[in-house]
């Protein structure tokens, strides 16, 4: 029998080498709007938050530090615009208030100066450290629930300026858009 057998168009094509998609008989689909099922909400710009991407709810002092402990390494999702103040009020008292008053109550030899030093350099010296890294994650996911990427802590690193910088851009409200940042699969924040 001499007809074409199965392998022949095979062999004629890798003789032939690679085919361009003008020889072939294929024409791409195009697929027009009205062709789609997509709702009309998902073509307007998100102008509000969601049922699937709610807002992050406001939190108690704590509550707020509750979250913080437990997502102090997760750099992923949102932290509302309490979670995130609670959190720095906290330390606030812990790098200012606290050295403070221990540093005038050995001044005034309430108590033994050499306490007095060590609460002082553990609160200025020891727990900067400790703390920066669950800072950090909490200053990058409140940046995420503004809508600004988590490169913005960098403005740290400019004295004095930079902390104004990353304090405004925490102040502002949160923003529909930073859903973006939530996880989809993998790491999500705890509630």
């Amino acid at each position: 029998m001499t007809g074409t057998s199965a392998e022949e168009p095979e062999r004629a094509s890798a003789e032939s080498g690679p085919v361009s998609p003008a020889e072939t008989n294929y024409e791409q689909p195009t697929v027009s709007a009205s062709d789609v099922d997509i709702p009309l909400d998902a073509l307007i710009p998100l102008d509000r938050y969601s049922k699937w991407h709610p807002q992050r709810p406001r939190v108690g002092p704590g509550r707020a530090l509750k979250l913080w402990l437990q997502n102090s390494m997760n750099f992923n999702g949102r932290a509302s615009r309490t979670e995130y103040w609670w959190v720095m009020a906290l330390l606030a008292v812990l790098y200012l208030v606290i050295p403070l008053v221990v540093g005038n109550l050995a001044n005034a030899e309430a108590i033994p100066q050499m306490v007095g030093v060590a609460v002082v350099i553990a609160c200025w010296g020891i727990l900067p450290l400790l703390l920066s890294v669950p800072t950090l994650a909490l200053s990058s996911r409140r940046l995420h629930d503004t809508n600004r990427s988590a490169f913005w802590n960098f403005f740290y690193l400019i004295p004095v300026t930079g902390a104004v910088v990353v304090a405004y851009c925490c102040i502002k409200p949160s923003n529909p858009y930073g859903v973006r940042f939530d996880p989809v699969l993998g790491n999500p924040p705890v509630e």
